[in-house]
């Protein structure tokens, strides 16, 4: 395995690699937005309206917010320019210090994203920084979008996700990034889940306290699975679209609020004290056929 090497910022964008995963990261949203293995997309290119992201970060808020919070669904971080803190072989580390006018009743938060690429591994840490002098709230969460291979989710089966814990049997469905009233039963066996494509024709599904330790998505006609983990998520959200051959496989802290748009402290917000931080984290794992897990 070759060591890995670093290209210094270009305009808006930060490239790494390292033996056969090459990342490339942009300033907007600290946002993880290109990562080949042997040169072949891992990711969705982000190139569509109205979500152009390969792999946001959900921050400080997911789905619609609350109506006095002056913030875009899915919350400002995506979308805000960070500054680019520290640069290695190995890692970049990226930081936000100030917040939009008129989100959450003037609330200091700092975010700090900082990302690492190892053999076959990118692995996403999120802090968040309590500056203020007040207690805040956010929600978080990620949501990474993978390239599947073509026509891949014409048929049910045809993809699959794997965890290393049973499965729910049932998911609420999500529409305009709430959850309604209606659930849909999954076809699961055990730790196995068949994605069916008419789930995803008008919105997601969410598994609600699922384990995201470890989630493994497989394709017909993919060549390598992919795994995602990430301890710090409580719930899944899944989603595509229709006639595109991406799929999201999504770890979420929190919850988006549900159909009359409440909010509520330890669902849809955690709370922060003054001076305190919180830390998530992700990785994303390509797995080759005749390779280990890394660990």
């Amino acid at each position: 395995m070759s060591n890995p090497t670093f290209q210094p910022a270009k305009a808006e964008r930060v490239f790494m690699a390292c033996g056969s995963l090459r990342a490339g990261f942009s300033h907007r949203g600290a946002e993880l937005r290109q990562l080949f293995f042997h040169g072949k997309p891992v990711l969705f290119h982000g190139n569509f309206d109205p979500w152009p992201h390969p792999s946001a970060v959900l921050f400080p808020v997911i789905g619609q917010p609350p109506s006095d919070w002056k913030v875009p669904a899915h919350g400002y971080a995506r979308n805000e320019i960070f500054d680019l803190v520290d640069a290695s072989s190995e890692e970049v580390v990226f930081r936000l210090e100030h917040v939009p006018q008129g989100f959450g009743n003037h609330q200091v938060l700092t975010i700090e994203i900082s990302h690492r690429l190892t053999n076959e591994m990118l692995k996403t840490a999120v802090v968040i920084e309590n500056t203020g002098h007040a207690d805040a709230r956010f929600g978080f969460g990620f949501h990474p979008v993978f390239q599947l291979p073509r026509n891949a989710l014409a048929k049910a089966g045809n993809v699959t996700l794997e965890t290393i814990a049973c499965l729910p049997q049932e998911a609420v469905l999500m529409q305009q990034m709430k959850q309604t009233e209606k659930t849909i039963q999954l076809i699961a066996e055990g730790n196995t889940l068949a994605i069916e494509p008419e789930n995803f024709q008008k919105g997601g599904l969410l598994l609600k306290n699922t384990s995201s330790e470890e989630l493994i998505l497989r394709a017909h006609r993919m060549r390598w699975p992919v795994a995602v983990r990430s301890g710090s998520a409580r719930h899944l959200a899944l989603w595509s679209l229709p006639g595109m051959d991406i799929f999201s496989v999504e770890p979420w802290v929190t919850l988006p609020a549900g159909r009359s748009g409440g909010f509520e402290t330890g669902k849809q917000f955690l709370e922060l004290q003054a001076g305190a931080r919180r830390r998530f984290e992700m990785a994303i794992i390509v797995l080759p056929v005749t390779s280990g897990r890394p660990s």
